[in-house]
């Protein structure tokens, strides 16, 4: 009985949805869903990943806030940004979106960095 047992909680495991992780932007082929430009840095790249969907990208963060204007996500998305200090994905509920003044492919002048205090 305790195998039984057993070997149902290693199937369920198996079976439970993994968490939603970013995925490599293709550079020179993704395009931003809003602007359709293609995506030639990830420098201010965003995305937004979905259980069961395709992955989502943007090329500019001014993009990204464009396109989720109004729009609900589906359940279990989650929404990543490059952190500016690592160049690395990351959560973008645990990041600050500020106004840098900075050059983007879309003109926003946003740019990620990891809060403090989030963990890496």
């Amino acid at each position: 009985m305790a195998k039984l047992f057993l070997g149902t909680c290693v199937t369920l495991a198996a079976c439970a949805p993994a968490a939603a992780r970013p995925v490599d932007i293709r550079l020179g082929e993704d395009a931003c869903a809003h602007c359709r430009m293609t995506i030639v840095s990830t420098r201010t790249a965003a995305q937004i990943v979905s259980p069961g969907a395709e992955p989502i990208f943007f090329d500019d963060l001014g993009c990204l806030d464009a396109f989720r204007s109004g729009k609900t996500l589906a359940d279990g998305a989650v929404t990543f940004v490059i952190d500016r200090d690592s160049s690395g994905w990351i959560d973008a509920r645990d990041a600050v979106i500020r106004k840098t003044g900075e050059p983007t492919p879309m003109g926003s002048g946003l740019s990620a960095t990891r809060r403090k205090g989030s963990t890496p």
